[in-house]
């Protein structure tokens, strides 16, 4: 007769020579107890003889034992505000009463384990790397976290002798930026950055205004335009650190008074209320006893504010930083800044956070690169400084530059974001139609995940007193269809064909592709209308309110 489920877990933990026997009579391998998978159990209890049958079973690497609901809600973002001042060991017991998996993979569940045994033996057999847990964790984070360095050194060289990547992703330098240096010293040498943590790790050491780095970060052949969008652009962080302001950096309990005081400007601190008091508010029920102790807690914050908001940088403390940020900037526009591309994506905020930190030697720094002034970063200034910069404005217009490509940047102008993490993009040729000759009209789209196969676009003249309706995708016969001129994809940072891409596309890989089609135009104002049709019905649209007037 057969063993209950269990009574095979038990034979599993106390490492029974019955164990296996029993395993491999079972009809699924997809089986749990006590939040637990078989895998779990083995690898918990260094049960080797199991882990190495479990291993070899490739349908196993991705068996997770399921979580109650209540645990999953707020607990990636708890752990983000107590995980950085805790073991993780204390971070799991204060998150959890009874024993949960945490959604981990066997992998995953290895590494947290130190199991280095279990680790080889998945790894051998195929275990993909890159998945995250309930906490946002990855292999590197629960190696480092349970093993330290010389786990973390021993994960990466059996990831390499398996032929797997060990892939470093934003969320890990963003924990441990300046917590755990050493880590990101290891992942830098020995692992492989994705291009969001490269963007991520080199705009934290801009910020930082730590020039070795920035420099050895630049001589490993990092293209630094590509490092530029609008949550991260080196030139703004270069001259502002506000990745340093607290509001903004995970670690802000910890670090805010040393960031204000080093790098921030004079109100830029702002500590908020902790997350922990709503469990306190949640036990009252009485209506007093509820606004005394939200009171009590704003008084106390006010109060962290108002020392944060008091520090103020002396002279030479400001002159030496003034001094780093013009060297970064030399050392920026020397790796080729395209400072065109960098205006293009700044902030809006940008040259006003400039101003309060006083940093007007800044501004004339970044006027005579050819940074322009907008209306709105005129609007910030005073007419003596503005008369100030004007001086220093480079008179040299660039020339037009050519690309390689001619798939679309991203504007706020003829922009729209669409369903599954698509975005479009839409420009005239010439930039101001006339009647005189057709207008081309370039289309470009560029979704997240992959490719959009079977889709189509479509272009035609609209009546801005009657545009066409969202959902009225009829075939009218003044649709003209717009052709395929470019299919790229986004490879880790590099742009390719997608015919020059041989392998097949398994990962998340941006997907961009640009259309061309021609529309001629009378004077008065009119719209150039975009349908798009696609095999998901809520993509398949159409766009009506990109209005011109000639």
């Amino acid at each position: 007769m057969g063993f209950e489920i269990d009574q095979i877990f038990t034979l599993v933990a106390n490492k029974d020579q019955k164990a296996l026997d029993e395993i491999k009579q079972l009809s699924s391998l997809d089986i749990f107890y006590n939040n637990q998978t078989l895998f779990d159990c083995a690898i918990a209890n260094n049960n080797e003889e199991v882990i190495s049958f479990l291993a070899k079973e490739k349908k196993c690497h991705a068996i997770i034992a399921p979580i109650s609901p209540e645990f999953t809600s707020g607990i990636k973002y708890h752990y983000s505000e107590i995980g950085i001042q805790k073991s993780l060991d204390e971070t799991e017991n204060e998150l959890s009463k009874p024993i949960i998996s945490w959604q981990r993979t066997p992998l995953l569940q290895a590494c947290r384990n130190s199991n280095r045994f279990a680790i080889k033996q998945l790894l051998q057999n195929g275990a993909k790397t890159g998945s995250k847990d309930l906490l946002g964790l990855n292999e590197v984070d629960l190696c480092y976290e349970s093993g330290g360095k010389e786990l973390l050194l021993f994960f990466i060289e059996e990831c390499k002798q398996s032929g797997q990547k060990v892939k470093v992703n934003e969320h890990i330098i963003e924990r441990t930026i300046t917590s755990k240096p050493e880590l990101i010293d290891i992942v830098q040498e020995k692992g492989k950055l994705s291009v969001g943590s490269a963007r991520l790790l080199f705009n934290f050491y801009c910020a930082l205004l730590d020039i070795d780095k920035v420099k050895q970060m630049l001589s490993g052949g990092l293209n630094i335009n590509k490092l530029i969008n609008g949550e991260y652009h080196p030139v703004f962080q270069a001259c502002t650190s506000s990745l340093l302001w607290q509001q903004q950096h995970p670690e802000f309990e910890v670090k805010a008074y040393l960031y204000s005081k080093i790098y921030g400007h004079p109100n830029t601190g702002f500590i908020h209320i902790d997350n922990s008091i709503i469990e306190e508010v949640d036990k009252l029920r009485n209506v007093e006893d509820i606004f005394n102790l939200l009171k009590s807690a704003e008084e106390e914050n006010e109060k962290k504010n108002e020392s944060l908001n008091a520090v103020q940088l002396s002279i030479e403390e400001i002159a030496e930083q003034t001094s780093k940020r013009i060297e970064l900037l030399n050392i920026l526009q020397n790796a080729g800044l395209d400072i065109e591309l960098a205006e293009k994506k700044q902030c809006n905020y940008f040259v006003e956070d400039i101003v309060k930190l006083g940093q007007e030697q800044i501004l004339q720094k970044l006027v005579e690169m050819g940074f322009s002034l907008s209306y709105y970063d005129r609007y910030c200034l005073e007419s003596d400084q503005i008369m100030l910069l004007n001086k220093y404005k480079k008179d040299n217009c660039s020339s037009q530059k050519t690309r390689e490509f001619i798939y679309l940047e991203e504007t706020d102008d003829n922009f729209w974001e669409l369903p599954y993490e698509t975005t479009l993009l839409a420009e005239t040729f010439p930039a101001t139609p006339t009647q005189e000759k057709e207008t081309t009209i370039r289309v470009t789209l560029k979704n997240l995940y992959g490719p959009m196969d079977g889709l189509t676009l479509s272009i035609r003249k609209g009546d801005p007193k009657s545009p066409t309706h969202f959902e009225d995708l009829s075939d009218k016969p003044d649709w003209k269809p717009l052709v395929l001129k470019e299919e790229l994809l986004d490879i880790d940072g590099d742009i390719i064909h997608r015919k020059d891409f041989k392998d097949d596309i398994f990962e998340e890989t941006c997907w961009i592709a640009t259309f061309e089609g021609s529309l001629n135009f009378h004077t008065g104002s009119q719209l150039i209308e975009i349908k798009i049709r696609s095999d998901y019905e809520e993509f398949s649209m159409v766009l009506s309110d990109w209005e011109i007037t000639i």
